[in-house]
């Protein structure tokens, strides 16, 4: 192994943790905003903190990765992606049509997904109170209100609500997008089935997100597994 696969590695194991890290340290201002802003009923609702710290952390990271992930992710909804590598040349179909965004938070690929010539219309599922407020400002901001309909509801809900005018039923979507969502839901089993509910025949679903190591040990294992119990808590509220 080189030094600087050595660098690598070392720094593969770091990182998670420095992030992690970094969101305790919106903890504190997070549940001082809990106390002096809830209602008694919310008072002492851990989903209703745990969506407080999401979002005011969230909020701080999302443009470093923004920036760390726009050419992999504009590559994927390009067609420009084999085997998790860009290559830039035509490698699947493009993102196209009605776009079921899960995870839309603040808005941070919404340029991206409503500025796409192939795109039709957008749908950005978010159930997140405080990303929800970001979002539909961004929206508005961006001038893509149009194209772009904010959803406010978990997966689970998508199906059987009417969202600015505009229903989205099981099997009419072409193109589902999770970018960095799937790793922070409790029961992604779960989600995935409700994804799949929502694509038409032939439809695509482009992921992006961290995974799972196999291959590398029981050590990476019980390493992985340490980090899963942080995100278990720290997860956001689409099932609940």
């Amino acid at each position: 192994m080189s030094q600087s696969d050595f660098r690598a590695v070392v720094a593969g194991h770091i990182d998670p943790w420095l992030f992690l890290f970094l969101s305790l340290r919106h903890l504190p201002a997070t549940i001082s905003t809990h106390v002096r802003t809830s209602s008694l009923s919310k008072l002492f609702s851990w989903s209703a903190l745990r969506d407080a710290w999401f979002f005011r952390f969230w909020t701080a990271v999302s443009p470093d990765i923004r920036q760390s992930g726009d050419q992999r992710v504009t590559a994927l909804l390009k067609g420009q992606v084999r085997g998790g590598a860009v290559t830039g040349k035509h490698e699947h179909e493009p993102m196209s049509g009605t776009v079921l965004e899960i995870g839309a938070g603040t808005g941070l690929w919404a340029s991206l997904l409503a500025g796409d010539e192939k795109v039709d219309r957008v749908f950005g599922v978010e159930p997140n109170p405080g990303s929800l407020s970001v979002l539909r400002k961004r929206v508005e901001d961006l001038g893509i209100g149009e194209k772009y309909v904010v959803v406010p509801a978990g997966v689970q809900d998508v199906a059987y609500g009417e969202w600015d005018g505009c229903r989205v039923e099981k099997g009419s979507v072409d193109s589902v997008v999770t970018i960095l969502c799937m790793c922070s839901v409790p029961g992604p089993e779960e989600i995935a089935r409700e994804v799949y509910g929502y694509l038409k025949p032939g439809g695509r679903w482009y992921v992006y997100e961290h995974v799972r190591a196999d291959g590398v040990g029981w050590w990476m294992r019980v390493y992985q597994g340490e980090l899963f119990l942080f995100f278990f808590f720290f997860s956001s509220s689409f099932f609940d």
